[in-house]
């Protein structure tokens, strides 16, 4: 068991339709597929780190490809997100968008001149005219209808992913040029807090847009109920995915056994819940540190001061990024909508996921993440 917990892979997104992914009851891909449907053409999604929006944007391209040609663009994979410019971000979806049709379309071939555009001319061949010098813009604007003439479905979504790890300025020059758009492209982007909670005002690409935000799943009280067993059956997908018997760790937690081992185990496996404060990383990222020191320990399994170690280590990461101020800033915003925090402070504590945002009632509620609630106790 031990090293099959090491190999999970707490950072690595979910193709949405991987068997490891667990469906949330709500906010998950097939919502955010659902609002495209609706009629919604433009969707900011946003979420603390960890929450699982890229494997979302993932589900909702599968959902969605019934109805739309979908294209997953995961822009940071192909792109220095912290320098690059609004033309290399279109040019790069343009060309992603049509490698994928290529893969995905029998027979699609993009035009010479969009080819040319994309990728250059082709060494050696000259023609004349010459074709056009095509804008970025322009680019992208001729694959998407290229694209959507060529497939069943007449229209294309595009789900741009890594865009929110840009540098603000760049953010936002990327975004005013993927607001060029033509309407009939969904578009649907992950978007850095300080969208949510800047200073700049206005609509972000369009004016249609709609914001979507991933919640962590609430743990605690009955209401925790749903949220404890999605991250339990996460945990054993996971572990299923890696080599281990399917179903053997939700065995584990949902059946009483007098053995202490397991009674410890299961133990250990609900705490790291209790401190993940609902984020799937977080929480199996505390079972793989836990599992490692297990390891170091030549422990058989993850027991109680394992997890307490890895817990700590998570603390000490916590420690070293408060900076003044935080302390009784995160004691303020504890329960409240967060509205009398300095915006620059909430959206530093947000991104460093020291404060969790939740949604209690259909209202935003603030909370101090658990393990940072230790460390100020």
């Amino acid at each position: 068991m031990l090293d099959l917990l090491t190999r999970l892979q707490p950072h690595r997104p979910l193709d949405g339709d991987e068997d490891a992914y667990v469906e949330r009851a709500e906010e998950g891909g097939n919502a955010i597929a659902a609002w495209v449907r609706a009629g919604r053409s433009s969707l900011l999604v946003l979420g603390p780190a960890g929450i699982g929006k890229s494997t979302e944007l993932a589900r909702a391209a599968r959902d969605l490809q019934p109805d739309r040609f979908t294209c997953l663009i995961p822009l940071d994979r192909f792109e220095n997100v912290r320098l690059v410019t609004p033309e290399r971000a279109l040019l790069r979806i343009a060309a992603l968008l049509v490698q994928v049709a290529g893969q995905g379309l029998p027979g699609f071939s993009p035009s010479r001149d969009l080819s040319t555009a994309i990728h250059g001319p082709e060494p050696g061949v000259y023609s004349f005219p010459p074709p056009p010098v095509w804008d970025a813009d322009t680019a992208l604007r001729v694959a998407c209808r290229e694209v959507a003439g060529a497939s069943k479905q007449g229209r294309v979504c595009l789900l741009v992913d890594g865009l929110e790890k840009a540098p603000e300025s760049t953010f936002w020059n990327v975004a005013d040029a993927l607001g060029h758009i033509a309407p009939e492209v969904d578009l649907i982007v992950v978007i850095p807090w300080y969208v949510a909670y800047g200073q700049r005002t206005g609509e972000v690409l369009r004016p249609d847009e709609k914001l979507f935000a991933i919640h962590p799943v609430v743990v605690t009280g009955e209401l925790g109920v749903p949220g404890r067993r999605f991250l339990q059956r996460l945990l054993g997908r996971h572990f299923a995915a890696a080599g281990g018997i399917a179903g053997l760790l939700e065995t584990i937690l949902d059946k009483p056994s007098p053995d202490p081992g397991v009674v410890e185990l299961r133990g250990v496996f609900n705490r790291a819940i209790d401190m993940s404060g609902g984020i799937p990383r977080t929480y199996l990222q505390l079972i793989v540190d836990a599992t490692m020191r297990a390891k170091f320990r030549s422990h058989d399994q993850p027991r109680t001061d394992d997890l307490d170690d890895a817990v700590a280590d998570q603390r000490d990461s916590f420690r070293r990024l408060l900076s003044a101020g935080d302390e009784v800033a995160l004691r303020d915003a504890d329960g409240t909508d967060g509205r009398d925090l300095e915006w620059q402070q909430k959206i530093r504590l947000l991104n460093h996921g020291m404060l969790i945002e939740s949604q209690e009632a259909g209202k935003p509620v603030l909370h101090i993440h658990p393990i940072i609630r230790d460390l100020l106790e």
